[in-house]
């Protein structure tokens, strides 16, 4: 982490601390305070929360630091048609594999994702009328990266679009697709390697 980031976070947590410790010796030593002592000690918890998250934030950001989307695209994916319902996808496909998400396609052209999330919101009595193409997350939500873009990048992108998976397609072609967990997984492996 950054200097800067580090001397933010430890005076976010200093400051926190003295905010609980205040609310705390109000509350004890002058009870008729006792909602002004509460809500000191509120504040100092909702600091401390932050401060926390910053660095855990700031550690992550140090940790993909260099990585790009095509170093961490999976390039193991299937395709599946869209006029698919689930219960085929899930005899045919999934039954076939350990799989978690899949690209959906029309054809030669990518219409969207779906993952194994998607699947469970549908009634299971629903599974042999619905296709694939009604519950998937379509490729305008999800957007798509080129192998270049940076990975941090990549996450905000997702956290932004509130998903889990995002393809990555080079001059119009699609190569592979990067997911929260390999970006967060490559993140801790260097932090706790620090490679």
């Amino acid at each position: 982490q950054g200097t800067a980031t580090k001397i933010a976070v430890f005076v976010g947590h200093v400051i926190a601390y003295l905010m609980l410790l205040g609310g705390i010796l109000l509350v004890v030593f002058n009870p008729h305070l006792l909602f002004s002592g509460i809500w000191l000690m509120f504040i100092g918890w909702f600091l401390n929360q932050a401060a926390t998250g910053s660095a855990h934030h700031a550690r992550i950001r140090d940790a993909l630091h260099g990585y790009s989307a095509g170093d961490l695209m999976s390039t193991n994916f299937q395709s599946v048609p869209e006029d698919l319902t689930i219960e085929e996808l899930l005899r045919q496909r999934v039954a076939a594999g350990p799989r978690s998400w899949f690209l959906v396609v029309q054809g030669p052209f990518l219409r969207g994702l779906l993952s194994l999330g998607d699947v469970k919101k549908v009634p299971r009595r629903r599974w042999s009328a619905t296709q694939i193409a009604s519950v998937m997350q379509p490729i305008q939500k999800l957007g798509v990266v080129s192998p270049q873009v940076e990975a941090l990048e990549v996450l905000e992108e997702m956290d932004e679009k509130e998903v889990q998976e995002m393809p990555v397609v080079e001059q119009g072609t699609l190569v592979g697709v990067v997911t929260r967990a390999s970006l967060l997984r490559a993140a801790q492996l260097r932090h706790e390697f620090g490679f």
